[in-house]
């Protein structure tokens, strides 16, 4: 079993909680719990049993990031596994399906990712 942990910011936001909350609808936030229960149960392995759910990101830069999909959906969010965790870094929703994810979400998720490696962050 995997722990899913939301990033925390030093001041404490939850930016993926808060996008969850603020962006999904029901549908979208159902869809996305089913997901997170999978990603609970099978860790980095999910993107092996359910690619439509989980792939891992291609590219050096971006090679620790995973991001967790829902079928039929333009809605993303990033993560990474670290110590026994699966720490959600960053959500969002692509503009339309022919939109390529654009570095700058990623960059995001890299930015959360250091500061939480930095600050040792354990739950």
């Amino acid at each position: 079993m995997w722990d899913v942990v939301f990033y925390a910011s030093p001041s404490g936001r939850q930016p993926v909680r808060e996008f969850i909350v603020d962006d999904l609808d029901e549908m979208q936030r159902a869809k996305l719990r089913e997901r997170l229960r999978l990603l609970q149960q099978h860790g980095p392995r999910m993107g092996d049993e359910y690619p439509k759910a989980m792939t891992q990101l291609r590219g050096g830069r971006y090679r620790s990031l995973h991001e967790v999909r829902m079928a039929n959906d333009q809605t993303r969010v990033l993560l990474f596994f670290h110590r026994g965790e699966a720490v959600l870094l960053h959500g969002f929703k692509k503009a339309g399906k022919a939109e390529k994810t654009v570095r700058a979400q990623y960059e995001v998720a890299l930015s959360r990712r250091s500061d939480w490696i930095r600050r040792g962050e354990i739950t």
